[in-house]
């Protein structure tokens, strides 16, 4: 064999190691890739048709421009894979969600949509996975000063098909804050959480060892009944455990009451004990720019998953 056309085998068998080498990394990159996906939990702020206040007068709109622009910006800068929704109004609203997404860049083809008795402010999923099973309960039900109540928002359930193999998203959106003249809005909300903990152990009953993201706006703080009710016996089987996250400056605070002007956490993410390992808590946080101030008065929650 020449020198020549031993430098031309050398120089081939280089290349092939070289490019055998790149897509190696490539597939590894790729499987590492594919290995995590990011969720979030959002109240949108009534994305829906209601009566609004315009120029001084009461007239009946959508949700302002703006706000949806401002919406699908931040909802841009955060890529979500799997999105939980508050404040949905009509099929044919989540499907406008879900286009101007999808014009942005953000394809989330799979959804699951449901509610409680008020059929104005409803639940959503999104999802880029497939939704492979849905158990949304729209009828649950409690007694309260002699009468029966029927869970306002209802409780989604939806078990989505992730690279980290199945989860149950399990969605809530608890009674308000707001005083009522037939009822105690306190008691109310901690019997809504009552109901969603019922329909969350009889998932772990079945499976103690499900994956179960429980998440939504509570309306609630850390140290209610309610959230106590949610989260159950810590470092228990069927405990939850509080994704506490925060924005770049350290604050924790989900929701903006403008009229008292007042900064709460009450949207929260619990993690059932087997999902835990799958998040990192130093990965996760709240959106924090300047377009979180129009879209709404909440403020998502980012949790990353990823393979352990």
């Amino acid at each position: 064999m020449t020198p020549k056309s031993t430098a031309a085998s050398q120089f081939f068998k280089s290349a092939f190691r070289s490019a055998k080498a790149l897509f190696l990394c490539l597939g590894l990159c790729s499987s590492a890739q594919a290995e995590k996906f990011t969720f979030i939990s959002y109240n949108l702020k009534n994305w829906l048709g209601m009566a609004r206040w315009v120029d001084g007068e009461r007239v009946y709109g959508d949700k302002p421009e703006d706000e949806k622009a401002a919406v699908v910006s931040v909802l841009s800068e955060v890529q979500p894979d799997v999105l939980g929704l508050c404040e949905i109004g009509s099929v044919q609203d989540l499907a406008d969600l879900q286009k101007r997404l999808k014009r942005a860049g953000i394809d989330l083809p799979h959804s699951h949509y449901t509610h409680g008795y008020d059929e104005t402010r409803r639940q959503a999923l999104l999802s880029r996975f497939p939704i492979v099973a849905t158990n949304s309960s729209t009828d649950a039900s409690f007694d309260h000063m002699g009468k029966k109540w029927t869970i306002s928002r209802g409780i989604l359930d939806t078990t989505v098909d992730t690279p980290l193999g199945e989860i149950r998203f399990v969605g809530l959106h608890l009674k308000s804050k707001r005083p009522i003249d037939f009822g105690d809005e306190a008691i109310i909300r901690r019997e809504e959480a009552q109901l969603a903990r019922n329909h969350v152990n009889r998932i772990l009953k079945k499976d103690p060892s499900a994956k179960v993201c429980l998440f939504g706006d509570f309306n609630d703080t850390r140290q209610s009944p309610a959230l106590k009710s949610l989260i159950g016996r810590r470092n228990s089987k069927t405990g939850f455990e509080i994704v506490d996250a925060e924005d770049v400056h350290g604050t924790r605070w989900t929701y903006h009451w403008s009229r008292e002007d007042i900064y709460s956490r009450i949207d929260w993410v619990l993690l059932s004990q087997a999902l835990k390992p799958f998040v990192s808590e130093k990965d996760s946080f709240i959106v924090s720019s300047d377009a979180v101030k129009t879209a709404s008065d909440h403020r998502p929650i980012v949790v990353p998953f990823r393979a352990q």
